[in-house]
This record gives structure tokens, C-alpha cells and sequence, in this order.
């Protein structure tokens, strides 16, 4: 097993059409397992989703397993498009099907 540590990580992933880029201040990425740990460090930037549809999450942490095509948190979120903010805690990004679930305290403003 290879566990690989950065202090700055950017990762992108495409599929059928659909992609994101990953970015926070730290992160470690499991070879073996094909997964992608990333964090804010105290007082570090929030960790950042971008997503080609618009779209842009921020939270403290997340974990990638690209083997269930899975982005993850249990911490708290906030995803903002051009007409919707969304807050709320946890987070699901199913990568194969370009499909975002908030999964508790969810607060939406629609303008």
C-alpha cells in the first residue's frame, strides 16, 4: 500500500460528460484502495467541490473512493449555483450519475 500526503491537493474527475475538481489544504491518497482523503487545516481554506454543472460545495473534509464513484462528509456543507444556496450536514456526491444528496438540517434560498 502507498499512501501519498500533500499539502495542497487538487483532484479532478470526468464522467459521461459530467466532471469536478476537488481542492483543499491537505490531503493523502490510498493507491491500494483508490480513495482521496481531503481537509481544511486549522484556520486553511474550506475544501472546495466544482462541478461543471455550476455548481460549488464548500465543508471542512471529505473522503473520494473512486472504486464506488463516491465523494463523502458528515461535516457540514454549503453548495451554491447561480439561483439556489443550499446548507446542511453531510454530504453525498455519487460520481457515475451526477447526483448530490444533503442529508440532514437542510436549509435552501432560491433566488
Amino acid at each position: 500500500m502507498y499512501e501519498l500526503i500533500y499539502k495542497k491537493l487538487f483532484v479532478k474527475k470526468s464522467h459521461s460528460g459530467f466532471s469536478l475538481t476537488v481542492s483543499g489544504d491537505a490531503g493523502k491518497i490510498d493507491t491500494d484502495g483508490k480513495t482521496v482523503s481531503v481537509y481544511q487545516e486549522e484556520g486553511g481554506d474550506p475544501v472546495l467541490i466544482w462541478m461543471s454543472n455550476g455548481y460549488l460545495v464548500r465543508t471542512d473534509s471529505l473522503n473520494w473512493s473512486s472504486h464506488e464513484n463516491l465523494i463523502q462528509t458528515d461535516d457540514r456543507v454549503e453548495l451554491v449555483g447561480s439561483r439556489i444556496s443550499i446548507r446542511g450536514e453531510g454530504l453525498r456526491v455519487f460520481t457515475d450519475r451526477a447526483e448530490l444528496m444533503v442529508l440532514k438540517n437542510v436549509q435552501a434560498d432560491i433566488y
